[in-house]
């Protein structure tokens, strides 16, 4: 799942409010209990919609491809283009107070030939020009989108064509 958030509100007076977009992904083969029911398990991560040089999007998509970006690919890039894309998922755990919280710190490719079985989830990208988001998107995500900055447009991720050679194994 990518969902585009708009301007969120920072929660640290040093930083400026930032468009901001999520990034979802289903842990294959694992599932939790809500309500009774059994679910495929989906972690995420947020991101400042950025893919410039510092910008922790950027490394992630770098680190999940393999390589960084070269400067036309980086003009030519579509961010939907890694929505169904297999990975490996660096997952660390951080203790606050006492909650215990799962992070993702990277995201790697799958290694050559191990197949990915196919998720149950549909595939859900989402873009404030949209309208309202979808009810694939989980409500707290709904939420956080309703709260963003209305006064301001939010500028999207790069949206062209993705130019990829066929000669190499990455990912998108």
């Amino acid at each position: 799942m990518i969902a585009e958030l708009g301007i969120q509100k920072s929660n640290n007076p040093s930083y400026n409010d930032a468009p901001k977009l999520m990034i979802g992904w289903e842990l294959i083969d694992s599932t939790i209990e809500i309500d009774g029911e059994e679910l495929p398990r989906v972690m995420s991560r947020e991101f400042t919609s950025s893919i410039g040089p510092k910008a922790n999007l950027r490394k992630v998509l770098a680190s999940w491809r393999g390589r960084d970006f070269t400067a036309a690919e980086l003009e030519s890039f579509d961010l939907d283009t890694i929505v169904g894309a297999p990975c490996y998922l660096n997952v660390v755990h951080k203790t606050s107070g006492d909650k215990t919280y799962a992070n993702i710190e990277s995201v790697v490719p799958l290694p050559a030939g191990i197949d990915c079985p196919k998720g149950q989830l549909p595939a859900v990208t989402y873009d404030l020009a949209d309208g309202d988001p979808p009810e694939t998107i989980p409500a707290w995500i709904r939420d956080k989108i309703a709260k963003r900055v209305i006064d301001e447009p939010a500028p999207t991720p790069p949206s062209a064509p993705v130019q990829k050679d066929d000669d190499t194994d990455l990912p998108f």
